[in-house]
């Protein structure tokens, strides 16, 4: 099993998707802004900080990944991928479109449960509903019953087997 379906934690997914995103954009920043600086008008310190930066960044989203594994839960599969996605420029945002479908997974399930939730309360509603119209006529169908049996129309065993 690569992927498991149920989504346990989307809070995480969430971050995991953020992180992956901000590390695209730092691996951007660094091949075509930083690294032409450095390499087209002799500024080394160009990419100092935006290599740091990259750099933290794809140490932390390698550690969502494997955490999410768990966590969210993904599949070690998806997990690495997201790595090596990482190291790849615009990788992260195509990953970002299989995450997103997790996500999406988890929000209709979530409607789901809401709409059956809200199904069950109307149902509810409209029991009790019943019950209250139905409640003026108690009387009367103990007095009908009654009626039948007094004038020896019906039995108990006769009423019970018709309205079986």
């Amino acid at each position: 099993m690569n992927q498991p379906q149920e989504v346990e934690n989307p809070e995480f997914l969430k971050k995991l998707r953020k992180l992956s995103l901000i590390e695209g954009c730092s691996t951007l920043i660094l091949f075509f802004i930083a690294m032409p600086l450095k390499y087209l008008l002799e500024l080394p310190e160009a990419v100092s900080w935006p290599g740091r930066i990259h750099g933290g960044l794809f140490i932390l989203l390698v550690m969502f990944s494997v955490i999410a594994i768990r966590k969210v839960p993904i599949g070690i599969k998806l997990s690495f991928m997201l790595i090596i996605a990482a190291i790849i420029p615009f990788g992260p945002f195509w990953m970002d479109k299989k995450l997103k479908v997790l996500e999406r997974k988890w929000n209709e399930e979530k409607e789901k449960e809401v709409t059956k939730e809200k199904h069950a309360i109307k149902y509810l509603k409209s029991m009790i509903s019943i019950e209250k119209a139905m409640e003026p006529f108690k009387e009367q169908k103990k007095n009908l019953r009654k009626n039948y049996i007094e004038n020896g129309w019906l039995t108990r065993q006769d009423i019970w087997n018709a309205v079986k």
